[in-house]
């Protein structure tokens, strides 16, 4: 029974290890900003390797960002966006302190992307308020930077246009000589050679035997 136990201990311990790999992926940091108008707008995207952090709960959040990868949501995560309130003291002393609302605000998320969803690069990113979708973009219109190592093939748009430049030249075909075969040519020469060689040898014996019969 230890042995038994032992063994489906290890196996669970396996099994859970290969599905913590399996959905692990590379890290879109987003950055999402609110100015006072209430515009929200994601304004960088960061790609970087997986991580094992857990992303922060917000009480009540009121907006939610997507993923998605050919128009299939592949992450999502809810967070709170407000303008809070700052206090504000002049330099002068004689002067009150004043309480000012920020002007804008941003925030750092975290989205995890798994290899499900799709199979191109189209990756979208959409920010909702409750039901109203309030911001929608292609991540190829939107700053973009990969951290160091990371290989992904989420490509920013200056790197989709490069590719399109690098196009291999057609270059005009070669013609080359036939590799191996029987050497005909060498044949054919050594072949006349040959013939005119017996022709020779024949002229040459009929004169000979002309002679001799004359002498005779």
């Amino acid at each position: 029974m230890n042995r038994i136990g032992v063994v489906l201990l290890f196996a669970a311990s396996f099994l859970s290890i290969a599905c913590s790999a399996s959905a692990a992926g590379d890290i879109l940091v987003t950055t999402v900003q609110l100015d006072d108008t209430g515009k929200v707008s994601v304004i960088s995207v960061t790609q970087g390797p997986p991580t094992d952090q857990e992303l922060p709960q917000y009480a009540n959040p009121e907006y939610r960002i997507e993923i998605q990868r050919d128009g299939k949501r592949v992450s999502e995560q809810s967070f709170s966006l407000r303008l809070d309130e700052m206090v504000v003291h002049p330099l002068e002393d004689d002067k009150p302190s004043a309480v000012v609302k920020q002007k804008s605000t941003m925030q750092n998320l975290m989205l995890s992307l798994s290899a499900a969803g799709g199979t191109t690069d189209q990756y979208t990113i959409k920010v909702f308020k409750g039901g109203s979708e309030v911001f929608s973009s292609t991540l190829d219109k939107l700053p973009f930077t990969r951290e160091a190592g990371v290989t992904d093939p989420i490509r920013s748009k200056e790197e989709v246009d490069l590719l399109k430049q690098v196009q291999p030249q057609a270059s005009a075909p070669v013609e080359t000589a036939p590799a191996g075969g029987f050497p005909w040519s060498f044949v054919i020469i050594a072949g006349a050679v040959l013939v005119a060689a017996i022709i020779m040898f024949s002229i040459w014996r009929h004169r000979k035997k002309n002679e001799n019969y004359n002498k005779i």
